[in-house]
């Protein structure tokens, strides 16, 4: 232009160049050098950044110079390249193992538990394996209380009332549902055989006196007779007057019995009661032998005369603690973090929900929280503030957001942080219009 065409026109007056292009004047014309993410002859075009299908499993939104990817479920990651393990937060209880899939996991549970974390005990006592009893669940198991009279782990045996040997006097006993019968020897009667039946009530003795025996009797003659029923004068010893094996002494006119361990009397017709010392401690019964004794020790206890308190502790029933021997049982002293008669569970820290902005992963006696983005300390508790770094630059104000921030700038700033001077970028536009 001018009188002479001496005068370049400025292609770039007209700010030609879009969304912040630099323009660069030239001989009746000009040319843009665009901000990243834009092009075409005036920078009027976005290119789009979702053209090459950078989100691997997602969905791709288009941005200035960038794109943003809304990754499908299951995944994450700027691109939408991680699979998320789904098995991270370890879903399957009492031991189970889990499996990672996409977007989902199964469980292998352990042996007595179902369902799709494992969280079912199966009942064993479903399929009413007691015979004779009720039945308590138990971890893949089950434990039987069985009704009087029967016995085994599924109640199958019944008890034999006669292991005892109630029937006194070589009676024989016949075991009945809880109970039992005695088939007495010639000479006894009653429910254990007790009782011995006095054959002197019919006077058998011609001359002396009688003394019921065990299905029979013996006669002590007076003096000057002997024989079975005293009917015959003879050696006082003929009538063997000396019970339960005792020897028999004749002297002039009587005898005398030497009789053999456990028994006295004059004619050793007394069994000693070796019970009668009381020999069986702690509550225990005693059973009167012949030169002998047996002890039916109270619960808890063994030993000939029940004096050992049977030890409980022994089978290490306390699985996470120190065990405490009772009498016919054990105290457990659990470890921190479980509780329990046998300290089998552990205290689950998580249910409290401790984790304020994360999730939980439960320990031993404790508790691990894992954050979410823009949080951090022992529970979460703290928002991590973005603006202690600084980041806004020139004087910019900076504003802490969740796992973020913005940047309020001065006056002739611009940018993120404030990085970029808006007087510089006039500064340069001016000195070409004067070129």
């Amino acid at each position: 232009m001018g009188t002479r065409c001496e005068i370049d026109i400025n292609g770039c007056i007209s700010e030609p160049c879009q969304y912040g292009g630099l323009c660069l004047d030239l001989n009746n014309s000009y040319t843009c050098s665009c901000e990243d993410g834009f092009t075409g002859t005036n920078c009027e075009t976005n290119i789009n950044e979702c053209s090459s299908s950078p989100c691997l499993q997602g969905s791709c939104i288009d941005r200035i110079n960038g794109f943003t990817c809304f990754c499908s479920d299951g995944f994450m990651g700027i691109r939408c390249e991680l699979n998320i393990n789904e098995c991270i937060s370890e879903p399957c209880q009492y031991g189970g193992l889990c499996l990672d899939l996409d977007n989902a996991y199964t469980c292998n549970c352990n042996d007595g538990f179902t369902g799709k974390n494992c969280g079912t005990n199966i009942n064993e006592c479903s399929s009413s394996p007691c015979l004779q009893g009720s039945c308590i669940d138990q971890i893949n198991g089950f434990t039987c209380f069985c009704s009087d009279g029967f016995m085994g782990t599924r109640c199958e045996l019944n008890i034999n009332e006669c292991f005892s040997e109630p029937c006194q006097y070589e009676g024989l006993c016949v075991d009945l549902n809880n109970s039992y019968t005695c088939n007495c020897s010639d000479g006894f009667v009653g429910t254990n055989c007790e009782t011995n039946i006095n054959e002197c009530s019919s006077s058998p003795c011609v001359q002396g006196s009688c003394i019921d025996q065990i299905n029979g009797f013996t006669c002590f003659c007076s003096d000057g007779f002997m024989g079975i029923r005293c009917e015959l004068n003879i050696n006082e010893c003929i009538s063997e007057p000396c019970q339960y094996g005792g020897l028999c002494l004749d002297v002039n006119s009587f005898y005398t019995c030497s009789c053999n361990d456990g028994f006295t009397g004059t004619n050793c017709e007394t069994n000693i009661n070796e019970c009668s010392s009381n020999p069986c401690h702690n509550g225990g019964s005693c059973i009167d032998r012949i030169n002998g004794f047996t002890c039916f020790c109270s619960d808890g206890f063994m030993g000939t005369n029940c004096g050992t308190n049977i030890n409980e502790c022994s089978s290490s029933p306390c699985l996470q603690g120190s065990c405490i021997d009772q009498i016919n049982g054990f105290t457990c002293f659990c470890n921190e973090g479980f509780m329990g008669t046998n300290c089998e569970t552990n205290i689950n820290e998580c249910s409290s929900s401790p984790c304020l902005q994360g999730s939980c992963i439960d320990r031993i006696n404790g508790f691990t929280c894992f954050c979410r983005d823009g949080f951090m300390g022992t529970r979460c508790e703290i928002d991590i503030n973005e603006c202690i770094s600084e980041p806004c630059q020139y004087g910019g104000f900076c504003l802490d957001l969740n796992n973020s921030y913005t940047c309020n700038c001065n006056n002739g700033f611009t940018g993120t942080n404030c990085e970029t001077s808006r007087f510089f970028a006039f500064l340069f536009s001016s000195n070409s219009v004067m070129n």
